[in-house]
């Protein structure tokens, strides 16, 4: 049997360090198919998702996105699942190719973004004090139809980190 404290080391030695956000994002990639697979499939599942997070962030980290950089991603031939594009934008790859890597899944065709890859794109842009973007974001969020407390919280968070409480208050008034 794989105990826990062996899971945990296995992530750690290839580079993965697990994190309460990190666990959620495996438990909703793997969804309530992996209750019928085994530990080891379901495991192995995990491993080629990490590898393939892996491979999109080094080719992120090359600096400069272009249509180049867009005929690469799709010649990667993996599957962009929600785990996988949690954890590349939630990776240490620099904020503005984040945003890229974003903005050309929302424009591939039958890629909608769901709420936590709109949250680790929103967390993202809060760090870099990018806050314009992130406001804009989440409006694009809430006209998608994927807003969550969560969201909603994180960017008030932000606001409030960055001293605007205006605007904390602002967003904090448009919960509905």
């Amino acid at each position: 049997a794989l105990y826990p404290s062996r899971a945990a080391y296995a992530l750690q030695g290839s580079g993965i360090h697990p994190t309460l956000s990190r666990y959620a994002c495996l438990i909703r990639g793997f969804g309530s198919e992996s209750v019928r697979r085994s530990p080891r499939s379901s495991l192995g599942q995990f491993f080629r998702r990490t590898e393939a997070v892996k491979k999109i962030c080094n080719l992120l980290m090359e600096p400069s996105w272009g249509s180049g950089m867009a005929d690469a991603l799709e010649n990667l031939n993996v599957h962009l699942s929600a785990f996988v594009v949690c954890e590349v934008l939630r990776s240490q790859i620099p904020v503005d190719e984040a945003v890229s890597f974003f903005n050309w899944l929302k424009a591939r065709e039958g890629y909608k973004p769901d709420c936590y890859a709109y949250n680790a794109i929103i967390d993202r842009l809060g760090k870099a004090g990018r806050y314009d973007e992130m406001e804009s974001l989440v409006n694009a969020c809430k006209a998608d139809g994927k807003m969550t407390v969560q969201i909603l919280t994180n960017a008030i968070a932000w606001h409030k980190r960055a001293g605007k409480s205006g605007k904390a208050i602002q967003l904090w008034n448009s919960m509905e």
